[in-house]
C-alpha cells in the first residue's frame, strides 16, 4: 500500500535528510523512479503525488481533494514553524520535502489551484431526466383515463 509514508520516505532523500548509510538496502531508488531518469529527483516527488496517489499538493489526509479539512489537520499537529528541524511529514504539512511545516508549503499547495476543487473521479453526474421517460408516462396515464 502506497501512502504518505511513501510521500515522507522520497522527500528525506531528495533533501538529503535520509542518508544513502540509513536507507533500507531492500528498497532500491528505482522502485521511486517515477519518470525512469535513473536519478531521483522532485519530478518523481510530483509523479507519486499526481500520478500514483492521484491527488493534489496539500492534501494531507490523500482523499483526493485539497481541501479545510486537510489545513485543520495540518494546523491542529502544531509543527507550523515550530523551530524543530526536520520533524514534519506530508501529513503534517511538508509539502514541498523539506521536513518543515512553512509558508513554502502553503505556497506549493495554493499555487496548484486546486484547493476544495472536486477531483473527476470523485465527480458524479447527475442524470436529466429524459423525454422517453416523461413520454411514457403520459402515455400511461392517458390510457388508463381513456378506458373508463
Amino acid at each position: 500500500v502506497i501512502d504518505s509514508s511513501d510521500i515522507d520516505y522520497l522527500g528525506a532523500v531528495l533533501s538529503g535528510r535520509l542518508s544513502v548509510r540509513y536507507r533500507p538496502s531492500w528498497i532500491p531508488d528505482t522502485v521511486y523512479d517515477f519518470d525512469n531518469a535513473s536519478a531521483l529527483t522532485m519530478s518523481d516527488y510530483d509523479a507519486l503525488i499526481h500520478d500514483v496517489l492521484h491527488t493534489s499538493w496539500g492534501d494531507a489526509d490523500l482523499n483526493g481533494m485539497f481541501d479545510s479539512g486537510d489545513l485543520v489537520r495540518v494546523f491542529s499537529v502544531g509543527e507550523y514553524e515550530d523551530g524543530i528541524q526536520g520533524n514534519s511529514g506530508w501529513s503534517d504539512g511538508d509539502w514541498n520535502a523539506d521536513g518543515e511545516f512553512d509558508s513554502g508549503d502553503l505556497v506549493v499547495a495554493f499555487q496548484e489551484g486546486t484547493y476544495e476543487e472536486v477531483p473527476e473521479a470523485m465527480a458524479r453526474a447527475v442524470p436529466e431526466p429524459s423525454a422517453f421517460l416523461n413520454l411514457s408516462l403520459a402515455l400511461l396515464i392517458f390510457g388508463r383515463f381513456r378506458r373508463w
